[in-house]
């Protein structure tokens, strides 16, 4: 993010410029495009993660929920801010 401030800050110093050279801003198209590519293969290896973070997240709350099914007594599961969320056949009769 860093390399990407100090492009955007030079990229407003060159537009100010009354004339503006041609290797400057061909430097600052560069190194850009440099910037793009590493900011697009992050963006990539991010949307993976999340995507193995969401799997893993399905995978346990189904794991939670056969738990709960089996259980002999009355088990809820609440949000933070205390709604139920999911109840065994027991805690749905006391509910």
């Amino acid at each position: 993010m860093r390399d990407l401030a100090r492009l955007r800050t030079e990229a407003h110093r060159l537009r100010n410029q009354a004339s503006i050279a041609r290797e400057d801003s061909q430097t600052l198209i560069e190194r850009a495009l440099e910037v793009t590519d590493v900011i697009r293969t992050r963006a990539a290896e991010l949307q993976q993660q999340c995507s193995q973070l969401e799997a893993e997240l399905a995978d346990c709350r189904s794991r939670t929920q056969g738990l709960l099914a089996v259980l002999p007594v009355a088990a809820v599961t609440t949000d933070s801010s205390g709604l139920v969320i999911d109840a065994n056949a027991p805690a749905a009769g006391l509910l």
